[in-house]
Formats: C-alpha cells, structure tokens, sequence
C-alpha cells in the first residue's frame, strides 16, 4: 500500500485534535508513529527530544534521483542557542531521514572544508518519499556534519556547522 500524502496530512491533524499519545501504523511498505511523547522506543534509531506530534518514518528507501518526487527548497534555521564561536548551525527543516547525496551512486553534496554559497544544497531531508532540499542560507566553510546518512533526525535538529565568511 502506497500512502497517499493528503491522507498522511488528513491523519495527522486527526492525531493533533485527538487526546491519543501515540498511533503506529505499519503496513507492507511503510511505518508510522505519531507521538505526543518525546521518548522513542529503543529500537528505533531516531534522537530523543521531538517536538510532539511527530512523524517518524522508520523503514524508507534511500532517495532514487530519478526527480519523480518533487523537492522543495527549504532556508535552514539557526537555533540561537547552538551558535558558538566554531560556526552557525544547519537545522533539519523537518521530521525525516537524512541524505547526504541525492543517490545511492552520487557523491556527497558537501563534505567537511568545502565552501557554500547561501544557495548551496547540504542534504536533502526525507519524509514520505517527499525529498526537501537543505540550503546553507550562509557563505562559509563547512566545518563539521552532525549526522550520518540515512540516520533519522527531527525538526530543529542541527545538521551541519559553518564558520561564516
């Protein structure tokens, strides 16, 4: 079963209104968990420390490159409280899977020391077959990458460090 992303916006405003703690779905080719809690259960390999409701996807294939899903550009927030004299942080614009390449077979976006524009692509985050592009929204150098690919992350989470220029 493929799910339809106006029914996965459908379900979880029906979880937001609802009182429910928790909803997991699982299906042939997906899994689901929403969750007002902010503690994930030990198998699964995302961060503690959502903002809740959340949507995690457990189980998603690597991202195709073959531009049959739409990605969207996103401009990155800097959390205030990660900035520090290293360099301004990259945060995940969203609940998803991180990819640092935009296929299996294609090289990293960026790797540490490379230099970006405001308009360079960093990684693409993943929810529902639904790729968004993560922006630098700086110049600079990158100095550090917080997340390995295809490692879960959640919205707010930083995902890279640049030492502005």
């Amino acid at each position: 079963m493929t799910v339809d992303i106006a029914y996965l916006r459908k379900l979880i405003e029906a979880f937001e209104q609802s009182d429910w703690d928790e909803i997991h779905l699982r299906g042939e080719d997906f899994e689901i968990r929403l969750s007002t809690s902010a503690d994930e259960p030990a198998a699964a390999s995302a961060p503690a420390g959502a903002a809740a409701p959340a949507a995690t996807p457990v189980a998603t294939p690597a991202p195709a490159g073959n531009g049959s899903a739409p990605a969207a550009q996103a401009a990155p927030v800097n959390a205030p409280a990660a900035t520090g004299a290293a360099g301004e942080p990259v945060v995940s614009p969203s609940v998803g899977i991180f990819w640092r390449a935009p296929s299996p077979t294609s090289p990293p976006f960026v790797d540490v020391g490379d230099e970006v524009t405001e308009e360079s692509t960093l990684c693409i985050v993943e929810v529902m077959k639904l790729m968004t592009q993560v922006g630098a929204g700086m110049s600079g150098r990158v100095v550090d990458i917080l997340v390995a690919n295809g490692e879960s992350v959640e919205k707010g989470q930083p995902l890279f460090t640049i030492q502005p220029t």
